[in-house]
C-alpha cells in the first residue's frame, strides 16, 4: 500500500486535486505501520528508535484519535505550557504512552467527566520526584473518574494487575507505559483517591538539541546512476511487483525470486548478473539470513541488504541502522525515497570498496 501511494504521490503535480486524498491515505498507512510496529516492539522486544520529539505537537497529532476513541461524555482539555522543551523517545512509543493513560481514564469515567492532559516545564532540585536534578518536560494525565484503592496504588504499573473486572483489561496497559517512560530515562508516578479522580505525572528528561521549526525540504527522489541490477527476493507476490515497480521506476535493472533457493539457482547460473541482493527475511524453503550466509561464501563481495516487518532473528539498532545478522535492514513498510536511499548508500559503499 505505502509503495503505490508513493507511486501515486508522485504523480499528482502540486495543484493536482487528488493530491490531499492521496496524502491523507499515506498518512492513514503510516499510523497503520506505527501501531504495527509498536506491536511487535511489545510482544517481540524489538529496539526502539529514540528522536527529537516535540510533545505539544505529539499531542495536537493525537487529538482527532482522542475524539475518536472517547466517547463525547467525556470532555477533553489540552494544555501545553508555550515554547515546552523537546525531549528525546520513540514518537511511536510515546503515542502510546498517551493513548494507554487517555483510556485508562476513559475506562476509569463510565458516565462521563474530564480528562486533562497538561504539558510544562520543570526544573528539578536535588531529590525532588526522586529524579536526578536537572530539566524536565512534566505531562500530566488526569480523570475525574472513580479514583484508584490506595492498596492498589503501589502495584498498579506490575504487569498483568488490572482493576477492572474480569474480561475489561490484560493488565498491560499501565506497565507498557511504565516501560516506555524508563526506556527515556524518565518517571511516572501516579495520585489517587476514591471518588475524586486520578493522575499520572510523567517526567522525560530535556533535550538538549533544538527541533528546526521550518519544514525541511521533501527529500529529492533518487535516482540509479548507472542501471544497476538488483535481485529482488520476496515471496509475497503483491509485494514483490509492487516493489520491483518502485524500483524499475526510479532506473534499476530489477530480477525477481521468490525465496532464497530460487536467488541462489539464478545467481548460480548468473554469477556476474547482479550487483546487489535485496531479500525478505522471513521466507519459505531459506530465509533471507540463510541466504546472505551461503552468499558470504559464493559470492563475497555481493551486497545483501534486508527488508522486514518482523523477524524470528534480533533486529539490532546501530549508529541509527537495523540490522539481522550484520546485515543492514530496512523496515516495513517503507518509503520510496527511504528504499531508493537505502539501496544508493549500499552501492556507493561497494563502489568505494572496489575503488580502494
Amino acid at each position: 500500500m505505502m509503495i503505490y501511494a508513493e507511486m501515486l504521490r508522485e504523480e499528482c503535480l502540486g495543484d493536482d486535486p487528488r493530491l490531499p486524498d492521496v496524502m491523507e491515505l499515506i498518512k492513514a498507512i503510516e499510523r497503520g505501520r506505527d501501531l504495527t510496529r509498536q506491536l511487535l516492539a511489545f510482544s517481540r522486544k524489538q529496539p526502539a528508535t529514540p528522536t527529537l520529539l516535540d510533545l505539544g505537537a505529539t499531542l495536537a497529532d493525537l487529538q482527532k484519535m482522542f475524539r475518536r476513541l472517547l466517547p463525547s461524555n467525556i470532555e477533553i482539555s489540552i494544555d501545553v505550557e508555550e515554547q515546552s522543551w523537546p525531549v528525546i523517545a520513540d514518537r511511536v512509543q510515546v503515542e502510546q504512552l498517551i493513548m494507554n493513560l487517555a483510556l485508562n481514564a476513559r475506562d476509569a469515567m463510565p458516565s462521563g467527566g474530564q480528562l486533562t492532559i497538561r504539558l510544562a516545564n520543570r526544573t528539578i532540585q536535588c531529590g525532588d520526584e526522586g529524579m536526578e536534578p536537572g530539566d524536565y518536560v512534566m505531562m500530566t494525565v488526569s480523570d475525574t473518574g472513580t479514583g484508584i484503592p490506595p492498596d492498589d496504588l503501589d502495584r498498579i504499573f506490575d504487569p498483568f494487575f488490572t482493576t477492572k473486572v474480569r474480561g475489561g483489561g490484560t493488565g498491560l496497559g499501565l506497565a507498557t507505559c511504565y516501560g516506555i517512560v524508563k526506556q527515556a530515562g524518565g518517571s511516572i508516578a501516579v495520585r489517587s483517591a476514591i471518588g475524586e479522580g486520578t493522575s499520572f505525572i510523567v517526567l522525560l528528561p530535556r533535550a538538549n538539541e533544538t527541533i528546526q521549526t521550518e519544514a525541511a525540504p521533501a527529500p529529492p527522489v533518487q535516482q540509479a546512476r548507472g542501471g544497476e541490477r538488483i535481485l529482488l527476493v520476496e515471496d509475497n507476490s503483491l509485494a514483490q511487483r509492487a516493489t520491483a515497480a518502485m524500483l524499475t521506476r526510479a532506473g534499476y535493472s530489477v530480477q525477481s525470486t521468490s525465496n532464497g533457493e530460487e536467488a541462489l539457482r539464478f545467481l548460480r547460473e548468473h554469477a556476474d548478473a547482479v550487483d546487489l541482493v535485496l531479500s525478505d527475511v522471513v521466507m519459505p524453503r531459506l530465509s533471507g539470513p540463510e541466504l546472505a550466509r551461503q552468499l558470504a561464501v559464493s559470492h563475497p563481495d555481493l551486497p545483501v541488504l534486508f527488508m522486514t516487518g518482523y523477524s524470528n532473528d534480533p533486529i539490532i539498532a546501530d549508529a541509527g541502522e537495523h540490522r539481522i545478522g550484520g546485515r543492514r535492514t530496512i523496515m516495513k513498510p517503507f518509503k520510496r525515497e527511504d528504499l531508493l536511499a537505502f539501496i544508493s548508500d549500499a552501492i556507493e559503499r561497494k563502489r568505494c570498496a572496489e575503488a580502494s
